[in-house]
């Protein structure tokens, strides 16, 4: 074998020292940057994912938000805790007094459940103009007296004069659990 030259040495060293980097570049750094785009893609993907959860989140509190409001809505409109058939007449005299008719009957009806909740109809007859009628069924339907209309019948009042006789079907309702209890120890 012969001597390799000074110069020859450095050019086989420059051709090794490029294998080894090409080697390198091939063997190390090729799987690498495709590893880092594989994982700058999933990186990617998992905040869109994150993006999406943060707005699933603030759509589930809002619609929680919403419940929460809507359960305070129909806590309004419905009888608060006591015997709910009582404070239904009760409301009912007091909306004859305040419109300032005469109620000639008063019949509550079997409770029944409705949705979660405890209907307590009620049937009620009441004889006046046209005018005082129409102001009743008005003062009825206000949320603050927490009744409900289902059904008006008119017909001419038993006297000559104008007068109408009217059976209104209004309805009242309790929560289920707490209707249930108080209707238990009843």
């Amino acid at each position: 074998m012969r001597q390799l030259t000074p110069q020859q040495r450095r050019l086989l060293a420059i051709g090794a020292a490029a294998v080894v980097v090409l080697l390198y570049f091939v063997a190390l750094l090729m799987p690498l940057t495709a590893r880092g785009r594989e994982l700058s893609s999933e990186r990617e993907s998992l905040n869109g994912a994150i993006e999406r959860s943060q707005m699933m989140d603030q759509a589930a509190q809002a619609a929680r938000d919403d419940v929460a409001a809507l359960r305070g809505e129909i806590q309004a409109l419905m009888f608060p805790e006591g015997d709910v058939r009582v404070n239904m007449v009760r409301q009912l005299e007091r909306l004859a007094v305040d419109t300032g008719l005469t109620i000639t009957s008063i019949r509550p009806e079997e409770p029944e459940m409705a949705d979660g909740a405890v209907k307590y109809p009620a049937t009620f007859q009441v004889e006046a103009d046209f005018s005082d009628l129409v102001l009743l069924m008005f003062e009825l339907e206000q949320p603050a007296r927490r009744l409900w209309v289902e059904g008006v019948e008119i017909s001419a009042g038993r006297q000559v004069g104008g007068r109408l006789q009217a059976t209104f079907y209004v309805a009242a309702y309790a929560e289920a659990e707490e209707a249930e209890a108080r209707d238990a120890q009843a």
